[in-house]
């Protein structure tokens, strides 16, 4: 997966759109994980079945949503939920942060497709 920003730019500009994007994220260490998001109109993020970050009822494009959370090192279904609307620039951004780890784009080797 690419997320920096996520490839939104598969959806025609002048049409509403949803994307799902959805995988594992491998968690190097245990401890506590912060993360932020960010987008022109609204998202979610998901690990596991928990709703981590809601950017959706209310949200202002642009502006950052963070959340925190305990992580087990190893692999969690994560799910990122982004609606497009049409005429605008699509994009959105999720950044981590956690031990050992500064603030930054989740690098590709943090994701898989399957267990």
């Amino acid at each position: 997966m690419h997320w920096y920003p996520l490839p939104v730019n598969v959806m025609d500009k002048d049409e509403n759109g949803v994307a799902l994007f959805e995988g594992y994220l491998r968690v190097p260490k245990d401890g506590d994980y912060s993360f932020y998001l960010r987008a022109d109109t609204g998202a979610m993020l998901r690990i596991h079945d928990a709703l981590v970050i809601d950017a959706d009822y209310g949200y202002e494009s642009g502006s950052e949503r963070s959340a925190t959370m305990h992580l087990k090192a190893g692999l969690h279904p994560i799910r990122v939920w982004y609606m497009a609307t049409a005429g605008g620039k699509s994009f959105v951004d999720l950044q981590w942060a956690g031990p050992g780890i500064e603030r930054q784009a989740i690098d590709s080797k943090f994701f898989t497709y399957s267990e």
